[in-house]
């Protein structure tokens, strides 16, 4: 539940501070622009903040995939059944 909502919080700052996707973390996205100027340090500061959480950043973008191919592979199942 901690997760959940740690995950929760860093999208609406995502959305409201960085006017990003709702459906993506800070540090997901901070992955995604690692090669944009302010990103690339966010994403050094992020993934030394989870230094215990070997390439936060990457992580959860992967993370991120992962749910996105799995809603992609349930509707997809659903429309051919």
């Amino acid at each position: 539940m901690i997760i959940k909502l740690a995950i929760l919080f860093s999208q609406m700052l995502n959305v409201v501070f960085l006017r990003g996707d709702p459906d993506m973390t800070v540090s997901s996205r901070c992955y995604l622009q690692r090669n944009q100027k302010h990103w690339k340090t966010a994403y050094k500061f992020f993934n030394k903040l989870f230094f215990f959480h070997d390439n936060h950043c990457k992580s959860s973008f992967d993370a991120d995939l992962k749910y996105a191919r799995r809603i992609l592979n349930e509707y997809e199942n659903t429309i051919h059944s």
